[in-house]
Parts: structure tokens; sequence; C-alpha cells
């Protein structure tokens, strides 16, 4: 918890507190409903997950569940950090990425390059808007950030051939509901499980927010 908290621009006050429970992921969403939580932060380490799961038999059920933003450290390191990618398409995650992006870059020296990788033969998607509506509305400097539209089929190749440049990666998460039963991980989680650089992983939540 406490190197989670390094991503925030302010420094909040920190409580601890202990909780038996024979399932973790139900005592750590049981705690942010009766607390009304912003958002839970959690490391992971990125160790190979159990059968049916992709991030763990813990994180995944925050990520699925969780009433508040998630967000989810794996060797983080300590902002501001210089260039951060934030990969890109549609929806709250990818603003929630953007917008934790925005404070954790170096305020003078520091990019956030939005990458979005078109598929060939789809629909174009206005990056350049979505952007900017998202910083705007968040009041964050919009001078901080760069949009970058690729067209690829291979959107992960893509994807981490432009981390290799980053110092930090914010990425959302889409992991796929229940009914499923998780055996598959989506593109962004794949990348989160690909790429060696230091990562975070967020899911913005369905009625409350940190940001």
């Amino acid at each position: 918890v406490a190197e989670a908290m390094l991503y925030l621009a302010t420094q909040p006050s920190i409580a601890t507190s202990i909780m038996y429970c024979r399932n973790p992921s139900r005592g750590i969403l049981w705690e942010a409903r009766q607390k009304r939580a912003g958002a839970i932060l959690l490391g992971w380490r990125s160790a190979p997950a159990r059968l049916g799961y992709v991030f763990g038999s813990t994180l995944d059920p925050v990520l699925l569940r969780a009433p508040c933003d998630v967000i989810i450290a794996r060797r983080p390191g300590k902002p501001p950090f210089r260039t951060i990618l934030v990969p890109i398409s549609s929806g709250p995650n990818t603003r929630l990425a953007l917008q934790l992006a925005g404070l954790l870059v170096d305020p003078g020296e520091g990019m956030v390059k939005a990458l979005h990788v078109q598929h060939p033969g789809r629909r174009v998607m206005d990056a350049d808007a979505l952007v900017a509506g998202t910083i705007l509305k968040a009041e964050l400097p919009l001078e901080r950030y760069r949009t970058s539209v690729q067209v690829s089929a291979h959107p992960k190749k893509a994807i981490l051939e432009e981390a290799q440049d980053a110092d930090l990666v914010i990425i959302g998460a889409s992991l796929p509901g229940w009914g499923r039963r998780m055996l598959h991980s989506s593109l962004p989680e794949e990348i989160a499980r690909e790429c060696d650089k230091p990562m975070i992983v967020v899911r913005a939540g369905r009625s409350r927010h940190l940001l």
C-alpha cells in the first residue's frame, strides 16, 4: 500500500488496519464499500497466475467487482516520470489512465504519449479529441501530452515496441466477465504480462472515482 501511494501527487494521511478474512479479495472489497473508497491501490508481482485467472485469484475479483477505481502497480519506481506511454481506446479505463499519467509525469520536461493502434479497415477513432477532452475536463496541462496513431494488424507488437522508450506504461484493464470464467486475457492484460517496463493497470469504478 505504501509503495502504491507514491503514485498520488498529493500526500494523503495513511491509516492502517488488519482484517482476518479467508478470502482476501472479499475483504478488500468489503472494506472499500464500508469506507466508500474512491480507489483501491494494489501491488502486482507479475508472477504466473493460477489457471482461470489473468492477474491472480485476489486481483481479478477486485478488478471486476470494485465499485471504485482500481489501480494496480508493478515495479512502479518513483514519480515524476520523463516519459509515460498510455495505449488508448475509447472508454472510462482509458480516461482514467490518461488522468493518472498527467499526475505522474514530470511537470517541466515530461511527456505523456497517448498511443492508439488502429486496425486496418476498422472505423477511425478521433484520438486527438479523446485525449484533449479528457485532459481539459481534468484540468491537466495539455502541453504535456502527445497523441500518436499507428495503423497495424498487430497492435500488441506495436505497443510493446513503443513501450521500450517509456519510463512507465499505464494501461486500462479489460478483463472478461465472470460468465467467461476469465480463461482468456485480452490485449491489455497480454501487454501487461509481456512488457518488462514499470507498469500501472487501471480500471475505472462504476460508482466512485479517485480523480
